[in-house]
Order: structure tokens, then C-alpha cells, then sequence
């Protein structure tokens, strides 16, 4: 069980590493962030059956459904950016700045 937080962790500190860091490019920050949920996920199943429960995988099922919409939506938005501007770079989208 100790092998497995310690897994989840590296793996989630790795994604928060790659959203914060690594500004270039939308298409890393969006696989980043499916790596933080994945991480999040394999707690819940690990946690679940460490407690001989159910319910963590049932939850991470949910979860992963609601990440592969979340993905589906920012993959369909990426394209629509890259039809328009030809780039998927921060600095090249006006638009995008804040």
C-alpha cells in the first residue's frame, strides 16, 4: 500500500510539475492534467481495496468518465484553436493572454 501512495504521489507532483512549469505548449497542459487525475484515481482504487471496499473503484469509474468528457471537450477546442491560429503555443494566441 506504501509502494502505491508513494506511486500516486510522483505521479501527481509530476502533472502539478508539468502544468506549472512547462508553459509552452495547451496540448502538454492538458496531458498533465489527465496524469493529476490519473493519480487521483489510482489512490481511490488502491484505498478501496485496501479497505476491502467497492465503492473507491465505483468512484474512480465515475471520476474517469468525467475525465475522458473533460478531455473530449478540450481536445474538440484545441482543434477549433489550431484551425483558426495554425499554433498551439500560448504566445502565439492572443486571446488567450490574461
Amino acid at each position: 500500500m506504501n509502494l502505491l501512495i508513494q506511486i500516486a504521489l510522483a505521479l501527481f507532483f509530476i502533472s502539478v510539475a508539468g502544468v506549472f512549469l512547462v508553459k509552452s505548449q495547451i496540448l502538454h497542459t492538458l496531458i498533465c492534467l489527465e496524469l493529476s487525475f490519473f493519480s487521483v484515481n489510482l489512490l481511490l482504487i488502491g484505498f478501496g481495496s485496501y479497505h476491502s471496499d467497492a465503492l473507491g473503484a465505483l468512484f474512480a469509474l465515475f471520476s474517469l468518465t468525467v475525465s475522458a468528457a473533460e478531455s473530449a471537450i478540450g481536445l474538440s477546442i484545441l482543434v477549433a484553436i489550431h484551425r483558426s491560429s495554425q499554433s498551439l503555443l500560448y504566445v502565439r494566441l492572443p486571446g488567450l493572454a490574461g
